[in-house]
């Protein structure tokens, strides 16, 4: 029995001897294969969480660049001139950039042919002479670019400013103050928004070799700094001929001229600060003008003008305070290749000697601006002051003003010193919402010249209102314009032993004499020897009418009639636009189509010009004939195309806005813009 229990122990043992070191080896074997093994389950759910870790950070990514792009949107603006509140009787003479090419104006004044009693005057297609007058005179209308007076220090245009030098692809809105006795432009530049790229061009082609070209660029960066630019050209020719529109030119060639601007724009903006600097350039050149008299009236003309600002903003000029400061420096002028007399054809150099060289009339004026204002909920009151050197002379115009705007009640008040002028202007208006349907306003300016001026008193007051029903506005208005002696020099003349016996009514018809001063382009006199009339007072009716047709098709109706004549100023002016503008939602509801549609009819009487060799006779005038215009307009938009068509002078008759110049036949222009993004 022990011996069989000692063999099985030792059976055992060498049993486990061989069996123990075998299972220790493979639990080792076991443990270090699951270490290392991949299970293809296990793989599969690691690479479904990478994947999705790894979307979710480019989906974060984008969603975070989405969000700055769209919180570009709202960054802080550059800093803006504010105009006055609205208190015209109903609507309001604004053009945004949209507005602005739905219009088909080719310059400033084709916007301006629908201010009542603005009159434009043009000597031939857009690189000519364009220039405007308010109630007869053109001193009465000021253009303003950001706050900035636009000046015209060039001898030869007496101091009137040529419309065309402005672009209007350069513009993101045009607004209208139509004061009793003053009209005020104010032109906002256009500044981009956007961090994405946006360019926008125009290219058109058309009848009177008429070919041009517009072109803008811009873009906002991540920081608030910006960057743009635009370019606008264009040419057009005559038709041959020595009378009717166009004749020979100056290098014996047919051509009306070319014109280009360049405008550019650096600036950076942040919270309340912002800075920037603007630069326009325009370089034009014009053929001499042969009028049907045979005169050359209308001379040649090659020169530029480069205007250049720099801008420091704060504030938001909608709420609470805001102050701009800035320094402004114009030049213009003649090019060097320019200064013989333009106002003599060319002489044979057999048969005559060279025409005589001219002066340069090149001038520079600088001009510093300063603003400081408060704006409340519905209300806004500021202060400004002009600096100008001209000339090797400075003076300064400090002003006010103020507006309030309540809905039913709109009020605005200006008040300045013009340096340039040496005039003291005040203007008043004010609108009343008395019912929804009835609308009462009342406007008074009043101008104060130096005594050192020589020139007289001038008061204009201007009353009316406007019924509607449905969207359907009527208008009327009564102005009354007074040009009159200063009562104290009556006064103090009314004893002189020359003439005596005198009543005060013929010492101020003796005394009284009043200075017109009209563009050298469209008048043979300087700003120094400028005819001198009587004074005299006028009165004047305007009327309008605001109305849809049927659904998109509606009417604009301006007017004007006054209850007699006066030099640069028609008796009658009439202005009617038909227009249909739809976006046609029904076939079209994501917006990718429109059409616009415009047929513009214009009415104006005979406008008397000074004639020099009549000037001291009862009628020193040359008067044009009155004439019908009509201009057609169509636009087809197709998602960012537009494609558009222009027909000018439908009736085809001749007709004349400058006595003695006629315009150009019946032609028709016609082309294509589009827009990027990105």
């Amino acid at each position: 029995m022990l011996r069989r229990f000692c063999l099985l122990l030792m059976a055992c043992a060498g049993c486990a001897t061989l069996i123990i070191p075998r299972a220790v080896q493979a639990q080792v074997d076991t443990v270090r294969t699951d270490t290392v093994r991949v299970d293809p389950t296990a793989l599969q759910l690691d690479s479904a969480r990478a994947d999705s870790l790894r979307a979710d950070s480019i989906r974060f990514d984008a969603i975070r660049r989405e969000a700055e792009r769209a919180a570009d949107t709202i960054k802080a603006p550059l800093a803006r001139y504010v105009p006055p509140a609205n208190t015209e009787s109903f609507g309001r003479r604004r053009w945004t950039r949209e507005d602005m090419f739905a219009s088909g104006a080719v310059n400033l004044a084709d916007l301006l042919d629908d201010i009542p009693g603005v009159t434009t005057f043009r000597t031939a297609w857009f690189p000519s002479v364009h220039a405007a007058a308010f109630q007869g005179d053109f001193r009465r209308l000021r253009v303003f670019m950001d706050g900035i007076e636009l000046d015209a220090p060039d001898p030869s245009n007496n101091g009137v400013l040529d419309l065309v030098e402005i672009s209007l692809a350069a513009l993101d809105e045009v607004l209208v103050e139509r004061a009793a006795g003053e009209v005020r432009v104010w032109l906002t530049s256009w500044t981009v928004t956007s961090v994405t790229p946006y360019s926008r061009t125009d290219v058109f082609t058309g009848d009177l070799n008429t070919n041009g070209f517009r072109g803008l660029f811009g873009r906002r960066f991540m920081n608030g700094a910006l960057v743009q630019f635009t370019l606008q050209q264009g040419e057009s020719a005559r038709r041959r001929g020595n009378l009717g529109f166009g004749g020979p030119s100056a290098s014996g060639e047919t051509g009306d001229g070319d014109v280009r601007l360049v405008t550019a724009r650096t600036g950076w903006a942040r919270g309340v600060l912002s800075i920037d600097g603007y630069l326009s350039y325009a370089s034009r050149s014009r053929d001499i003008m042969e009028g049907t008299d045979g005169l050359f009236v209308v001379p040649a003309y090659s020169g530029t003008r480069t205007e250049s600002y720099l801008r420091l903003g704060y504030g938001n000029p909608s709420r609470g305070w805001s102050a701009q400061a800035v320094l402004n420096r114009l030049s213009t002028g003649p090019s060097q290749e320019d200064l013989t007399d333009p106002a003599q054809p060319p002489p044979d150099p057999e048969e005559a000697p060279p025409a005589p060289v001219i002066p340069d009339s090149s001038r520079s004026i600088s001009q510093r601006f300063l603003y400081a204002g408060y704006a409340f909920e519905n209300a806004r009151a500021g202060a400004f002051a002009r600096w100008r050197s001209f000339d090797g002379r400075s003076d300064i115009a400090p002003g006010v003003q103020g507006s309030i705007d309540r809905g039913w009640l709109s009020a605005s008040l200006h008040a300045e010193r013009i340096g340039l002028d040496s005039s003291v202007r005040a203007d008043a208006s004010v609108r009343a919402t008395v019912r929804p349907w009835l609308i009462a306003t009342a406007a008074h300016s009043a101008l104060r010249p130096d005594e050192e001026t020589g020139r007289l008193n001038e008061s204009t007051s201007r009353i009316g209102g406007a019924v509607g029903w449905r969207n359907r506005w009527l208008s009327a208005g009564l102005i009354r314009q007074s040009i009159e002696q200063k009562l104290e020099t009556v006064i103090d003349t009314i004893d002189d032993p020359q003439n005596p016996g005198e009543t005060i009514e013929q010492v101020s018809q003796r005394l009284a004499t009043r200075r017109v001063i009209v563009p050298r382009l469209l008048t043979p006199f300087d700003t120094a020897d400028a005819p001198q009339f009587l004074p005299f007072t006028g009165t004047g009716l305007t009327f309008g009418a605001e109305m849809p047709i049927y659904k998109d098709f509606r009417l604009e109706l301006q007017g004007t009639r006054w209850n007699g004549t006066r030099e640069y100023r028609p008796q009658t002016q009439v202005r009617a636009s038909f227009i249909l503008q739809s976006d046609w939602r029904s076939r079209f509801p994501k917006g990718h189509f429109s059409i616009n549609a415009r047929l513009m009819h214009e009415y104006r009487s005979g406008v008397n010009f000074v004639e020099a060799d009549l000037v001291g006779t009862p009628d020193p005038f040359r008067t044009s004939e009155p004439y019908s215009l009509g201009i057609a307009l169509l636009e087809i938009r197709i998602l960012r195309a537009t494609m558009f068509y222009q027909f000018r002078n439908v009736y085809g008759g001749p007709y004349e806005q400058v006595a003695g110049i006629p315009m150009p036949p019946p032609f028709q222009m016609y082309g294509v813009r589009w827009e990027w993004f990105n």
